[in-house]
């Protein structure tokens, strides 16, 4: 038994994006058009692929430089690619089943990418880099669902992409500088930049289930990240990380939901340097691993009327995400009423 699905679509935004003393006008348009395919091989064996072409037209004009000159007044670009997958499925028994996927990907700068200037931190200025180009990456997969109980799949899933010409903040010069005086403070000149090749890989694992009245699902995630071209930690990678979360319903129309979300640490080792370019400061050391834990309950007090609390990181503790440059919220409480008419 075989499948086709095919279309064609095309999509245009456009954008005028201002800032103080600088304007833009950009055009961004997308036109693609892909196909599907599903070939059923046998009731156990499942394969499907697909293709799918791309183009790119992004237009972005310099209407007012009186803050800098810069070195170019128009931004053009058209890159294509044609992108494909293809990916089975094996049912080896009631309780297993294997799948395996490869595709490849292509990511265009947008307009933002290309053709934005401004301030990202005091000391640092972004500026246009006309040069910029595609990303092109290829990125292998394949997992393990088990059904071991009446409502219950655990999901085991590995992965490893290979990408080339990554779009990355980096130091850039603009007029043959590498600083300038940007609104009266000197700052570093950087640009989004096409800088060579990286891998990521990673394992992720899921739960599922319930019992009764009690839902549950548990998650966890470790991946890892390098620069090849430079041997770096990969920007963007974040350490381990994983979640729990159970929900109850004692009676009809009440929900009681309780979750916690956690963090590895994230050492220096594992920080990209270029954090350090973009003036995000971390502790020595860097990250501590963090733990938080939240409660919510909504009750459908009548079939109109819903109500709802909740409180988030409950025990206040005081934590960092991984990329942020400050402290994420403390306890959060939240009371809320939702009708219907």
């Amino acid at each position: 038994m075989c499948t086709v699905i095919t279309g064609f679509f095309v999509t245009v935004l456009i954008a005028r994006l201002i800032t103080e003393n600088y304007g833009t006008y950009s055009t961004y348009g997308t036109y693609a058009a892909y196909g599907q395919m599903r070939w059923q091989l046998s009731e156990a064996i499942t394969v499907s692929g697909g293709l799918r072409a791309t183009i790119i037209s992004l237009r972005s004009s310099i209407s007012d430089s009186s803050v800098f000159q810069l070195p170019v007044r128009t931004i053009s670009t058209n890159p294509s690619a044609v992108t494909g997958s293809i990916g089975a499925v094996w049912r080896v028994h009631e309780m297993v089943s294997i799948s395996a996927n490869v595709a490849t990907g292509f990511r265009a700068p947008n307009i933002d990418d290309a053709g934005k200037v401004f301030d990202s931190q005091p000391g640092n200025v972004v500026v246009p880099n006309p040069g910029l180009g595609p990303v092109q990456v290829a990125t292998y997969e394949a997992g393990l669902a088990v059904f071991p109980l009446p409502n219950w799949q655990i999901d085991v899933r590995a992965f490893t992409s290979h990408a080339s010409n990554l779009i990355v903040q980096r130091p850039f010069t603009l007029n043959g500088l590498d600083s300038i005086d940007y609104n009266g403070t000197p700052s570093a000149v950087t640009a989004m930049q096409n800088v060579g090749q990286a891998s990521v890989r990673g394992v992720s694992f899921t739960l599922d289930g319930s019992i009764e009245t009690v839902n549950f699902r548990a998650t966890a995630t470790i991946v890892d990240g390098r620069d090849i071209t430079n041997d770096l930690p990969l920007q963007h990678v974040t350490p381990a990380f994983g979640m729990l979360h159970v929900g109850w319903r004692p009676m009809d129309g009440l929900l009681i939901q309780a979750e916690t979300r956690w963090s590895a640490a994230w050492t220096m080792a594992n920080i990209s340097p270029v954090e350090a370019v973009l003036n995000v400061n971390y502790p020595a050391g860097g990250l501590v691993p963090w733990t938080i834990a939240s409660v919510r309950f909504m009750w459908d007090v009548v079939p109109f009327l819903t109500l709802s609390a909740g409180i988030e990181n409950m025990f206040d503790l005081q934590y960092r995400p991984a990329q942020s440059g400050i402290s994420a919220p403390g306890r959060n409480v939240i009371l809320a009423a939702r009708t219907r008419l």
